[in-house]
């Protein structure tokens, strides 16, 4: 009997239990992230207090919880993390803040609303195609022409043959203390196989007379061998009686697919004006009196799908400077960008 008892008890010990049925809510939550930054030294630069700078910074972290409610609704939340990408100060802590926090209704077919902050249309279809956010930022969001999210309600979908067109529509704040709104809209077209098409403009009207309005044009076009990209943007910005100021950039990319996971990374914007903000851009201060030629070059080393190293270079030349100034010196960065992503 003894002999027989320790038997059951083994087997009883050895048989495991059942697995406890996961809750609902967490098969409908998913959690994910990324994080991206250099190791740069600034080889030259117009301002003297930034060359010869050099060290290491995590640029972005993300941290996103995204629930599936039902097939209709569906919710996300991330927090970013941000050094101050900043060369007079040695503050490099990496605060966190809310994103994205909203919610998204699928209200029939391709087409859905969205309420809360959101990516705003001026570069959602852009930034994906570019697809070196964690190199560098899309031309306007560079340039400091608008912000990458608004707290506000969209209108996102696909209509006609295949969903050959999209349209992307937002009436936001604009500013939590801004007694007007901000209206952004983007129109997208497919018309053949790996050609984009996007055009969009917006409207921020503000007090006092320094209302502002963007306009935008895309092209793309991908395949087995890469993809090209090119844009053109005005910007117009009312300063209260004064003259307004236009600012009209160009750019083009190519992402040319190498051999062994490995892709070519080339970039050039112009900007046709002096840009006021330039000397705010984070990681890349340019010079705010005299048009900019932004260069970019580098080389992707997929490591694994989930994570790559990119060095590469940036350099920014100047001319035309405003009355009076003389022409900036060049500024040249030499970077080993690394990104990943869980």
């Amino acid at each position: 009997m003894r002999i027989r008892a320790l038997a059951l008890a083994l087997v009883a010990a050895a048989t495991p239990a059942p697995a406890q049925e996961v809750p609902e809510w967490v098969q409908k939550t998913t959690i994910s992230g990324l994080m991206f930054g250099d190791v740069y030294a600034v080889v030259a630069h117009h301002d003297p207090d930034v060359e010869d700078q050099n060290g290491m910074w995590f640029r972005r972290i993300y941290l996103t919880v995204d629930h599936k409610q039902s097939s209709k609704f569906s919710a996300r939340l991330r927090l970013e993390s941000v050094s101050p990408g900043s060369f007079d100060t040695t503050d490099r802590l990496l605060l966190p803040f809310v994103k994205d926090a909203y919610l998204k209704w699928k209200y029939t077919g391709e087409h859905s609303a969205i309420i809360g902050v959101s990516s705003t249309p001026t570069w959602n279809l852009i930034e994906p195609f570019w697809g070196y956010r964690h190199v560098e930022k899309t031309p306007l969001d560079m340039a400091r022409f608008a912000g990458s999210r608004e707290l506000g309600l969209a209108f996102k979908g696909k209509f006609g043959d295949g969903g050959k067109f999209g349209y992307h529509a937002m009436l936001a704040n604009g500013g939590d203390t801004n007694p007007g709104k901000r209206i952004l809209g983007s129109l997208s077209m497919a018309p053949t196989e790996g050609v984009i098409l996007e055009a969009y403009a917006d409207y921020d009207n503000r007090a006092d007379d320094t209302d502002i309005w963007t306009l935008q044009g895309f092209v793309g076009y991908a395949a087995d061998w890469g993809r090209l990209g090119g844009q053109i943007a005005r910007q117009a910005l009312e300063r209260g009686g004064a003259p307004d100021l236009k600012l009209d950039i160009v750019s083009g990319f190519a992402i040319i697919a190498l051999k062994n996971d490995m892709d070519l990374v080339l970039r050039i914007d112009q900007a046709f004006d002096p840009n006021p903000r330039g000397d705010r851009i984070q990681y890349i201060p340019m010079s705010p009196d005299a048009d900019a030629l932004f260069f970019l070059a580098g080389l992707d080393f997929e490591v694994t799908k989930f994570f790559s190293i990119v060095p590469n270079i940036e350099v920014v030349t100047y001319s035309d400077p405003v009355a009076g100034v003389e022409t900036p010196d060049s500024d040249v960065y030499l970077r080993g960008t690394f990104f990943w992503k869980f």
